[in-house]
C-alpha cells in the first residue's frame, strides 16, 4: 500500500484528473440525461433531460430487456438529487459481458445524491442561539455550509478521566471532582466511552452530584471481559454528548427530541437566513441487489464521478457497544451475534463493475461496502472524507463457500480520509474472508483508529 502523493492540494488535483480523463474519454455520448431543470415526462435527451434518476433508470430498464447493442449511458448533470429511499438496482439493471450500463456525471460536473433535509425555519432566539422545529426527525449530524458540526460535548476538547468504576463493570461511575457536577441533571446524555480499540456510545440514566456517581441506562462495553470499563486502565476516557448543559461554544448544536427540536450556537457572520444546514434522513443511497448465492451475478454496471452523500445510521436502542471496526452488538434480542454499521452504497452479487472517481462525504454510518458475492469489481480514484464509521468494507465474514466468498476485487488509488467521526474504532479500509483483494497505491490518512 503506498501513501504518496505526499502534498495533499497534488492528490487532490490527481483524483481530478482522473476524473476528468475517464469521463471525457469514455461518455462522448449519452443515452439519457438527467438534470434538476428537467421533467420526467421529458424523452431524457439532452435538450430534454429528465428530472430524476429514478426516471433515467426505468428507461434504461426498458432498453437492457430489449437487448444491449452497445454500450448504454446515463448522464447525470450538476444538481442535488434528493432520496429518503434508496436507489435499488438488481438483474433488470446489468449490463452483459460484452456492453456496459454507466450512471456518470456529465462531463466537468458533480452531481450529489444526497439522503439529507435541508433545515431552512430557523428562528434567532434572546440568547443568539437559533432554534428549529423538525417534527418526526432523528438524526446524529449536522452539517453546515459542507462542514460537520459538533453535538453538544463536555468538555469540549480531549477527554475526562474516570475516577473508579462500579462493581459489575458496566453500568455505573464515579466522576473525578469537578468534571460533571456543573452540568446538572445528565439523564438522556449520551455517555462516550473509550475502550482499548473501539468505544461505546450509551444513553446516560441518571448522575447523583452529590456523590459523583454516574449510572448508564444499559451496559457499556461488548459483552466479552474486554469489554468492561476497567479493563485495561483504571481511569479510562470518556466524554458526554447531545446535552443542553455541554452546549457552549459557537458551532455546537444539540437535538432536544422530546420537544422535535433542534438548537444551534452561530459562528461568526451566521445567520438564520443564510445557514446552509442539513441533517441526513435517508439511512441508505444505493443499494445493488444481485444474488447473494449464485454465479447469475449483475455484471458490467459503472458508477463514475457521482458524490453520494447526507446519509444516517442510527445504533441500537440499547446503545452503541463495538467489538473493532465498527462491529457492534446488536442487543435486540435477536441470534446475530455482531453486525457492522451499514453503508451508504451497498452491493451484493455483482461482477466487473466499478465506482471510479466518486466521493462519499459527510455520512452517519459507512461509505461503500461490496458484501457478499462480489467479484472482479473496481474501486478506482474515489475520495471517502467525513465519514461516521469505515471508509469502505469488502467481504461480510460467515459461512460462504468458495465460489460465492468475495474475491478479485481491485482497490487503488482512493483518497479515504477523516473516517470513524463518531464511532472512533471505524477503519479505512475493512476486508473480511475475502480472497484475490488487491489493495494498492491509496492515500490513507486522518484516522482516529487505524488505516
Amino acid at each position: 500500500m503506498s501513501f504518496s502523493p505526499k502534498d495533499p492540494v497534488m492528490t487532490r488535483v490527481c483524483l481530478k484528473v482522473i476524473a476528468i480523463f475517464f469521463l471525457a474519454s469514455q461518455l462522448s455520448r449519452a443515452d439519457f440525461v438527467v438534470a434538476p431543470e428537467g421533467d420526467d415526462q421529458h424523452p431524457g435527451t439532452a435538450q430534454k433531460p429528465f428530472a430524476t434518476i429514478q426516471r433515467a433508470q426505468a428507461a434504461a430498464r426498458i432498453r437492457i430487456a430489449n437487448g444491449l447493442t452497445r454500450d448504454l449511458v446515463i448522464e447525470i448533470r450538476n444538481g442535488r438529487y434528493i432520496l429518503d429511499e434508496p436507489l435499488v438496482f438488481d438483474q433488470r439493471d446489468s449490463g452483459t459481458s460484452q456492453h456496459r450500463v454507466v450512471y456518470a456525471a456529465a462531463a466537468g460536473h458533480t452531481p450529489r445524491i444526497s439522503g439529507g433535509q435541508k433545515i431552512s425555519n430557523w428562528k434567532l432566539m434572546a440568547d443568539g442561539s437559533f432554534a428549529a422545529s423538525l417534527a418526526d426527525r432523528r438524526f446524529r449530524e449536522l452539517f453546515v455550509g459542507g462542514e460537520r458540526r459538533q453535538r453538544a460535548r463536555h468538555p469540549n476538547t480531549g477527554f475526562l478521566r474516570v475516577e473508579t468504576v462500579g462493581a459489575d463493570r458496566r453500568t455505573r461511575f464515579t466522576a473525578q471532582p469537578g468534571d460533571l457536577e456543573a452540568l446538572g441533571d445528565l439523564a438522556g446524555a449520551e455517555f462516550v466511552f473509550l475502550h482499548d480499540w473501539c468505544i461505546s456510545r450509551i444513553p446516560i440514566k441518571s448522575m447523583d452530584r452529590a456523590t459523583r456517581n454516574v449510572t448508564t441506562e444499559f451496559s457499556v462495553g461488548y459483552a466479552q471481559p474486554h469489554g468492561e470499563m476497567n479493563r485495561f486502565e483504571p481511569h479510562p476516557r470518556y466524554a458526554i454528548e447531545n446535552h443542553s448543559a455541554a452546549w457552549d461554544t459557537p458551532g455546537e448544536w444539540y437535538l432536544d427530541e422530546g420537544l422535535g427540536r433542534i438548537r444551534y450556537l452561530p459562528l461568526s457572520g451566521e445567520t438564520p437566513k443564510t445557514l446552509e444546514a442539513i441533517v441526513p434522513v435517508a439511512n441508505r443511497l444505493v443499494e445493488v441487489r444481485g444474488p447473494a448465492h449464485s454465479a447469475a451475478r449483475i455484471c458490467n454496471l459503472h458508477f463514475r464521478g457521482l458524490s453520494f452523500e447526507h446519509c444516517g445510521w442510527f445504533p441500537p436502542a440499547r446503545g452503541y457497544a463495538s467489538a473493532q471496526a465498527t462491529w457492534h452488538e446488536r442487543r435486540d434480542g435477536l441470534k446475530g451475534g455482531l453486525n457492522p454499521i451499514l453503508s451508504a452504497v451497498t452491493l451484493d452479487g455483482v461482477e466487473n463493475c466499478s465506482f471510479t472517481a466518486c466521493r462519499f462525504a459527510q455520512l452517519g454510518g459507512s461509505g461503500l461496502w461490496l458484501r457478499d458475492n462480489c467479484h472482479d469489481n473496481k474501486i478506482k480514484g474515489n475520495h471517502f472524507v467525513d465519514i461516521s464509521g469505515n471508509g469502505l468494507m469488502l467481504g461480510k465474514g460467515g459461512k460462504l463457500s468458495k465460489e460465492h466468498a468475495t474475491a478479485g476485487n481491485h482497490i487503488t488509488n482512493n483518497l479515504i480520509e477523516r473516517c470513524g467521526q463518531q464511532y472512533f474504532g471505524a477503519v479505512a479500509i475493512w476486508v473480511g474472508l475475502a480472497r484475490g483483494t488487491r489493495v494498492a497505491h491509496n492515500v490513507i490518512r486522518h484516522h482516529p483508529y487505524t488505516g
